[in-house]
């Protein structure tokens, strides 16, 4: 009788769940509902903080639990629209019940929710918690403190260490990459310790350099994602420079070179990816240029077909740094990171 109960009161709770995110999937105005967002806050999170095995019966299957997690993380996403409730609300358990199923929490082999590897779900994980540190002081002081930047840096390493491209990853998909690094971003962003953290006690500029593993041409995923990896490195060069040495900077300026020459399948995206590469050329100091320049064995005043290619090296820097300054107040309103929430 009250095993029934519960399962009653589950189908209830499932039922109210799918309403609430059909209801207000695409509104953002909360106020009028605070009481029912409290609830729909709770119940989400009884959800996923239990076992996925407890969330369906064998008849339902994996499916089932799978559907549960989905609904719950898409209301989590429309709650953490509310700025005011998330800051009265959030808790280190539930923040860090997120961060395990986006897979970069704390590795513990007895985490109930840790054979989570639909990457759809990862990837929604990682969209509510970009959402909570976006919107809410609260969340970020908590995801400072929590294993976020540990946890984003493991997965990265696994990029490099299995060989990985990020463009035909098939393990791990580009909305988990993406998403990745668009956390990274916002981290890194507004937290000075935590930037130097991935900077230079994980080093995260060598790990960010190493995946540009690049084809000739980009699609505009592609180039999204890489415009997503050079605004971490961005957050990693413009300050506190003093700690970078000459030959990471060197590396970033190949890299960069590389970047430089490569084509967009799309001529916005075009456009895009060389803005981006040139705002993040003018954090490199400009003794590492001559890494933009094939390397010419001749007299740097010599002349060939009749180009003083001295003059022309320095006539290059002198239009990436003009061509900087006029991009570079960009680098606060770059795509949609400080336009809103996802």
């Amino acid at each position: 009788m009250k095993e029934n109960v519960q399962q009653m009161g589950k189908a209830r709770g499932k039922e109210d769940l799918q309403y609430f995110v059909a209801q207000y999937s695409n509104s953002s105005d909360l106020t009028a509902t605070e009481n029912q967002c409290n609830v729909v806050w709770k119940s989400t999170f009884n959800f996923l903080q239990v076992p996925r095995s407890e969330l369906s019966s064998e008849s339902e299957g994996s499916m089932e639990a799978f559907s549960i997690h989905r609904d719950s993380l898409a209301a989590i996403q429309i709650l953490s629209r509310n700025k005011k409730q998330l800051n009265e609300t959030i808790t280190v358990d539930q923040f860090d019940t997120l961060l395990n199923i986006a897979n970069i929490g704390r590795t513990n082999k007895e985490d109930i929710n840790q054979d989570i590897n639909d990457s759809a779900i990862v990837v929604e994980a990682l969209k509510c918690l970009y959402n909570l540190v976006y919107e809410s002081n609260n969340c970020r002081i908590i995801c400072l403190k929590s294993e976020a930047i540990n946890g984003i840096v493991r997965r990265l390493r696994t990029y490099i260490s299995t060989s990985i491209s990020i463009y035909r990853d098939k393990n791990l998909t580009w909305d988990m990459q993406y998403f990745d690094m668009k956390l990274l971003f916002l981290i890194t962003a507004i937290d000075p310790d935590g930037r130097t953290k991935v900077r230079d006690d994980q080093n995260g500029l060598i790990c960010l350099t190493s995946l540009q593993n690049r084809p000739q041409e980009l699609n505009d995923r592609q180039v999204n994602l890489v415009i997503e990896i050079m605004k971490v490195l961005f957050n990693f060069t413009s300050v506190a420079t003093e700690k970078i040495g000459d030959i990471q900077f060197r590396g970033l300026a190949v890299v960069l070179h590389d970047l430089l020459l490569l084509r967009a399948a799309s001529e916005e995206k075009h456009i895009e990816l060389w803005s981006n590469t040139i705002n993040l050329l003018t954090t490199v100091p400009t003794a590492c240029y001559s890494e933009l320049v094939i390397p010419m064995h001749i007299h740097v005043d010599s002349l060939v077909n009749g180009i003083n290619w001295g003059q022309k090296i320095s006539a290059i820097r002198c239009d990436i740094e003009m061509f900087g300054n006029t991009v570079k107040h960009n680098a606060e309103t770059i795509e949609d990171d400080r336009n809103g929430t996802i």
